[in-house]
């Protein structure tokens, strides 16, 4: 590998080492946050809250206009060149597009939430919880844009002290104290809209501090709405589909079921995301990496993207291992002894998310080479796969069809992805290395499986502690002399 590749891995390794903690601490607190709300209001307003949730999730997504990709594309190229004026512009730009969006968004949320609660959720007390998550769109936009701006310097820690620890701290404080005070399931959303603000106001005091001024700058700049909307747009499309596609098992269960199998779900969705994380801790900084690659020599291409997928599959499949033999204990720790109901749903998403993870960050790739139009004719198809597969599961197999359906949707995906970059690029991102971590994984599981049931008949809740420690050890022990730490 070139040197100019081993420089890029090792700021994607450190970058990722602190948006990893990020992200466990962020995991850890929303965790948090939903386990105080499943356990003090119950399913059925847990449930509730995760529609709201959803309606925040797919406003904020919708309204952002997928500008964080053209931010993390074109501002480190104006940084390499130094061109100041154009770096203020693509700020104010990003801003001047997604606010007004934002706004508008809020606005039809707020004043159509009683048409949204009865005619499609068909319960009206959705109504205040719809209105208070659509408040928080505005504020959740303004945070994604400033925080995308110090991500393409290249610098993690902001998003992580910022909004996945500093936000998800307050949200968690005053979903509480609005919880205690009587308030229930209006007080869990008005805590998420508290730290929604707060998550807004202190991102842009960052960005201006530490990177500008850009946005409150008086200096001339050079506004490219034409360019960053021609990247863009199909982005826009591909994740407004993608944003639903995240939400149509919730949506349909809401629709089809009770809120408490919305709630019961919910439990182990979460759960089984948690398996994306080192994905994710990577994909905060590889887009403006592969860009370089491809844009200085993309020889190395092949190399950077097997790497990547191995770093993330090895810190993956424990996680996939734990949660396939000990689902339902791990519900019960996480969230009581009620939603241990939905442990099949939780071990049939850890399948899915698992396959996510052992084929890399294809769209990475895609948005490199800029052909940002077959991601939106991909989430275009899988729409249509995943709307299919919800109608015809959920209907019949409740949480665990809406299980199926999500799945099915993820690998189908990530296939048609593998194949448009094998075509385009000629690489895909498996190696034989990645069988190290397997069997080093099944000895672990051994290991740990034959230990835990020496010791007890009936496996006690507080043995799975010790038992993952002793797996963590066991995993690493084998994979070390396996030569797969690398």
């Amino acid at each position: 590998m070139s040197e100019e590749n081993q420089d890029i891995l090792e700021t994607l390794a450190k970058g990722a080492g602190i948006t990893a903690f990020g992200m466990f601490a962020s995991k850890f607190l929303a965790y948090l946050y939903r386990t105080l709300v499943a356990r003090m209001v119950g399913p059925e307003s847990y449930g509730q809250i995760s529609i709201g949730l959803m309606i925040a999730g797919l406003g904020i997504t919708l309204s952002s206009l997928s500008l964080d990709s053209a931010i993390l594309n074109y501002l480190p190229k104006y940084r390499h060149n130094e061109n100041e004026r154009k770096i203020r512009g693509i700020v104010k730009s990003a801003f001047t597009l997604a606010i007004p969006a934002s706004v508008v968004l809020s606005g039809l949320v707020f004043f159509f939430s009683e048409f949204i609660a009865t005619a499609v959720f068909e319960n009206s007390g959705l109504v205040p919880v719809i209105r208070i998550f659509a408040i928080a769109i505005p504020f959740g936009v303004v945070t994604k844009i400033s925080l995308d701006v110090t991500k393409a310097y290249k610098t993690a820690k902001y998003q992580v002290w910022i909004r996945q620890i500093g936000q998800n701290i307050v949200q968690v404080i005053a979903a509480a104290a609005l919880i205690f005070l009587g308030y229930e399931v209006a007080g869990a959303a008005g805590g998420w809209l508290i730290g929604a603000i707060a998550g807004g106001i202190v991102s842009v005091y960052i960005m201006e501090k530490k990177f500008g001024p850009l946005l409150f700058s008086r200096k001339e700049d050079t506004r490219e709405y034409g360019k960053i909307f021609r990247y863009s747009y199909p982005l826009i499309l591909a994740g407004a589909i993608g944003s639903i596609l995240g939400w149509t098992d919730t949506f349909f269960l809401g629709y089809y079921m009770q809120e408490t199998s919305v709630g019961l779900y919910n439990a182990a969705l979460p759960t089984a995301m948690l398996m994306m994380i080192p994905y994710q801790a990577l994909a905060a900084l590889v887009m403006p990496s592969m860009s370089e690659v491809i844009e200085r020599d993309d020889k190395d291409l092949t190399k950077l993207l097997k790497t990547l997928t191995r770093w993330t599959f090895t810190l993956s499949f424990p996680a996939f291992c734990l949660m396939f033999l000990f689902s339902e204990q791990v519900l019960h720790i996480l969230f009581g002894a009620e939603y241990t109901k939905a442990a099949t749903s939780l071990t049939i998403l850890a399948f899915g998310y698992l396959y996510s993870t052992s084929v890399g960050h294809l769209d990475s790739v895609i948005k490199a080479i800029e052909k940002t139009k077959i991601l939106y004719k991909n989430a275009a198809i899988n729409f249509v796969v995943n709307i299919g597969l919800n109608i015809l599961l959920i209907p019949k197999f409740g949480i665990r069809g809406a299980a199926l359906a999500t799945t099915g949707s993820i690998i189908f995906s990530q296939t048609l992805l593998l194949a448009e970059v094998y075509y385009f690029k000629d690489t895909q991102p498996f190696s034989p290395e990645s069988v190290k971590p397997v069997l080093s994984a099944l000895a672990a599981v051994f290991v740990t499986y034959i230990g835990i049931n020496h010791f007890f008949q009936n496996v006690p809740l507080w043995a799975l502690i010790p038992g993952a420690l002793v797996f963590g050890i066991v995993y690493l022990i084998v994979l070390y002399s396996m030569n797969g730490i690398q």
